[in-house]
């Protein structure tokens, strides 16, 4: 799908919101909600200053975070700057809203994202001068027949099917996506990832409750956590051939949680699945210990920017603290995946209706890789590069499927498996028909 360009995001009309606040850093508080405007009956005092600033966040110079609150979706922009002493050195600020659950997993509030920065940014250095808030509410807020609305239209019943684009927040009279949406960040995840995505893929469509620990910046997560609850997604007819249709019931998104959820969350857990399973991300190690919680737990590692350390893998396990690997099988699609997005990325790389534009910087051209995913020379290569610490992420060939293999090897004089032929051409079918970017 194509990215939408900052200067036709206006075209997109905003989705109302029923509340704006502004959080900021009290020495001797700590975290206070210094603003705020809401709609009737929306509480935000003791909630929305603890899920828009998970912990560790300080450390940060900016961040983007997502969490739920009621029949809402939250988005909070964070921004850090050097301060006094006086202030602990730094200066905290987060500009937040929320927005109603009507369009999907997070009600189209990314396209509140790029104004929210500007937002927190500007105000960051002088929290009391509120205006911008004052005017940036009195522009978006949810009116009475926006409230109507909820009530009565199509898309208030949150457990009612969608399409695949209402889900993902598609416009219908511009059907792009915003460079803020979540579905953005799918290739950086399969490369994080790599062929873990499979067994974590197959939790989510299981409707394991999985928990999603990291540290700050936690945007990625929470984009995770987007991108798992939609592939979690399966379509009717097929739950109706397999006879299974509490399969139809979403993987609920909770993105950002901390302490003060653990309650709501002994309460899911408590109820009868798949209703109430769920997947969420967060910063406090204490979750984790928790392990009646949650039935999958995901370890992501520290993010770094330094490119001579050793590759570290995200570690998943179950709630008993056995290892989940991927197999054999997820290991050969994720190269064959691998090895066909790289081929559609340089096809986009080369292709071109007109003349090219030879002031254009390769390095901010809209088709030039993403992630490392998509850069290494031997992607497309039909040889396998064994990955750095493969052993720690797949499982060992057994000896039956070695036993196995040898006897077809020899029985058919050094040919190819048949079935692992056919496995190759069915994966192969599933993505033949990639879309140019």
């Amino acid at each position: 799908m194509a990215v939408q360009d900052r200067s036709k995001s206006a075209e997109v009309a905003l989705p109302p919101i029923a509340a704006l606040f502004l959080v900021v850093f009290d020495s001797k508080v700590g975290y206070t909600i210094a603003w705020k405007r809401a709609i009737p009956d929306v509480k935000l005092d003791g909630v929305v200053e603890y899920k828009s600033l998970p912990s560790g966040l300080h450390n940060c110079d900016s961040d983007l975070v997502y969490f739920v609150h009621d029949q809402y979706a939250g988005i909070s922009a964070f921004a850090n700057r050097a301060a006094p002493e006086s202030e602990r050195n730094a200066r905290f600020a987060a500009v937040g809203l929320l927005v109603p659950l009507t369009y999907g997993r997070l009600g189209r509030s990314w396209l509140h994202a790029h104004h929210l920065r500007s937002l927190v940014s500007n105000i960051v250095d002088d929290t009391d001068n509120t205006n911008t808030l004052q005017k940036y509410w009195d522009h978006n807020r949810l009116v009475n027949s926006d409230e109507q609305s909820l009530d009565h239209g199509e898309h208030s019943n949150p457990r009612k099917p969608r399409a695949l684009s209402d889900a993902a927040g598609l416009h219908p009279t511009n059907p792009t996506l915003s460079q803020d949406h979540p579905a953005m960040s799918l290739a950086h995840d399969l490369h994080v990832f790599g062929p873990l995505i499979f067994p974590l893929q197959r939790a989510a469509l299981l409707k394991k409750s999985i928990l999603i620990m990291s540290s700050a910046p936690v945007q990625a997560a929470c984009n995770l956590v987007y991108n798992l609850s939609v592939l979690s997604n399966i379509p009717p007819s097929a739950a109706e051939m397999a006879g299974k249709k509490e399969a139809l019931y979403p993987l609920r998104p909770l993105f950002n949680v901390g302490i003060h959820d653990i309650d709501n969350l002994s309460q899911l857990a408590s109820r009868s699945k798949p209703q109430n399973s769920w997947i969420a991300c967060s910063t406090d190690d204490i979750l984790a210990t928790k392990s009646k919680l949650y039935d999958v737990l995901v370890e992501l590692p520290p993010q770094t920017s330094d490119t001579s350390a050793a590759r570290r893998w995200p570690r998943i396990r179950t709630s008993t603290g056995e290892d989940i690997k991927a197999t054999q099988r997820d290991l050969r699609r994720y190269y064959t995946l691998k090895r066909e997005l790289t081929r559609v990325q340089h096809q986009s790389q080369t292709y071109s209706d007109g003349e090219a534009d030879d002031s254009v910087d390769d390095n901010q051209s809209e088709s030039a890789p993403l992630v490392p995913l998509l850069q290494d020379k031997n992607a497309d290569s039909d040889q396998y590069i064994q990955l750095e610490g493969e052993s720690k992420l797949v499982e060992p060939s057994s000896w039956a499927s070695i036993a196995y293999t040898s006897f077809l090897w020899w029985a058919s004089a050094g040919e190819k498996d048949t079935l692992l032929n056919d496995e190759a051409c069915q994966d192969a079918r599933l993505i033949d028909d990639l879309p140019l970017p």
